[in-house]
């Protein structure tokens, strides 16, 4: 993707230059189409080259986004607006005002100040603050697919893996609007690359990387630092030399020890999850009243925070990943997100656990399905305690879409070739390079 993002950094500069002049700042939507454009010769050169096998669904993705954006300018602040984008107003809000050297009421936002420095360059205009986030979506499906070819993944998962990712509707509407997700999931699939690349190559800077990674995204987003959690976890329970997870007495006492140390500091600090992450709960209230019914109560009322805690977080789990459930389905959105978005992480978690029965004792593939089932079980912990919506739940889960899916395409490849979730995805590649034999 390299050429996309030179070619973006040089309409940077060059808008930099003229951004002043009156006719520039009164046209300066017209001026983001046509840097978009310029940008798009970049981009397509990019997916030819990088995607030699794929680019048309890369390519169709990429178009798909575009139409998305275009929507999300033109309807925005109506009731034909895209989901989630009631939180750009906040966003679009901030980095103004940090381009203007003024304090904004939501002051812990690292995005808004890159959205400001964007602005700085290219001149303030909403299209070209959410044309970033598209960029950081296509690079992070790239980032994604040097994963899966970095775990030998076969070349047809991995072609189903880029397909997954660059067309499931949720990741594409939330890479149009002017949100943090995008950024957040590009470092996270970033993340995931060097965790892998550890997991593969036991060396201690692709460790430092991997959480160094996450850290960043927890400069957006504080729960995402569970990451980090789940990556020591991990490194207590990894056997280097054998390179395979190793389950004995000292390390079962560490993790214990790890897992005791978490739920102490949930417990003792009020609203922990919450604090870690923030925007889930200021923005809770907008939520309920907003979606019209998307909030949701589960569990049980615990007073013991202990026991609170231990039973009502499998409780809370399950509806962070799979909600909206089918007894909660409002109408026909809620059976689209089901469709396109809870049954992913279902399938995900469901094909992981099944197919570790299906790995041998030294099967590589086991080693990455256990660390990553660990580490994606602490992120699902610790958001499920800060998420009380449907919607909140999708973007929230939507945070750790790269790890899922190469979680999936791992546990996909240790199937027989004649299982028929192998030839249902083979039938999704076919159609949607409209080469499907009737």
């Amino acid at each position: 993707m390299s050429r996309s993002w030179i070619t973006f950094a040089l309409c940077g500069f060059i808008s930099l230059i003229i951004n002043r002049f009156p006719f520039y700042q009164d046209n300066i939507d017209y001026f983001a189409v046509l840097y978009i454009a310029i940008i798009s010769i970049g981009v397509f050169k990019d997916i030819q080259q990088t995607y030699p096998k794929d680019n048309f669904v890369i390519a169709l993705s990429y178009l798909f986004r575009l139409f998305l954006l275009y929507w999300a300018v033109t309807y925005h602040g109506t009731k034909l607006q895209l989901p989630n984008d009631i939180d750009s107003d906040t966003y679009q809000g901030a980095a103004i005002a940090n381009l203007n050297g003024h304090e904004h009421w939501y002051i812990n936002n690292y995005y808004s100040k890159i959205v400001a420095i964007i602005y700085y360059f290219f001149g303030i205009s909403r299209i070209i603050g959410q044309y970033l986030n598209i960029l950081l979506s296509l690079t992070a499906i790239y980032i994604t697919r040097r994963t899966l070819q970095n775990l030998k993944i076969d070349d047809k998962l991995i072609s189903y893996g880029v397909m997954i990712m660059a067309l499931i509707p949720n990741y594409a509407i939330m890479s149009t609007t002017l949100i943090r997700e995008s950024i957040i999931i590009f470092f996270i699939a970033c993340s995931t690359y060097f965790f892998t690349l550890w997991l593969s190559k036991p060396l201690i800077v692709n460790f430092i990387y991997a959480c160094v990674f996450s850290g960043i995204a927890a400069l957006f987003h504080g729960g995402t630092i569970a990451l980090a959690l789940g990556y020591v976890m991990i490194f207590v329970l990894y056997d280097k030399r054998n390179r395979k997870i190793n389950f004995n007495m000292y390390q079962k006492l560490l993790v214990t020890v790890i897992f005791v140390g978490f739920v102490i500091v949930f417990l003792s600090v009020e609203d922990f999850s919450i604090s870690m992450m923030e925007e889930a709960e200021q923005t809770k209230e907008t939520y309920e009243s907003l979606e019209g019914g998307a909030v949701y109560k589960v569990g049980f009322d615990i007073d013991n925070s202990i026991a609170n805690f231990f039973i009502n977080t499998p409780i809370r789990v399950l509806y962070f990943l799979f909600s909206p459930m089918p007894w909660d389905w409002r109408g026909l959105n809620d059976i689209a997100t089901f469709l396109f978005s809870s049954l992913f992480y279902f399938s995900s978690i469901y094909l992981a656990i099944k197919n570790l029965k299906q790995c041998g004792v030294n099967s590589s593939q086991k080693k990455y399905l256990i660390s990553l089932l660990v580490v994606l079980g602490v992120c699902c912990v610790i958001f499920s305690w800060g998420v009380t919506n449907a919607g909140a739940a999708m973007r929230h889960r939507d945070k750790f879409i790269a790890p899922f899916l190469v979680m999936l395409m791992i546990a996909i490849e240790t199937l027989p070739r004649n299982q028929k979730i192998l030839r249902f995805l083979t039938f999704l590649k076919n159609a949607a390079n409209f080469k499907l034999k009737l």
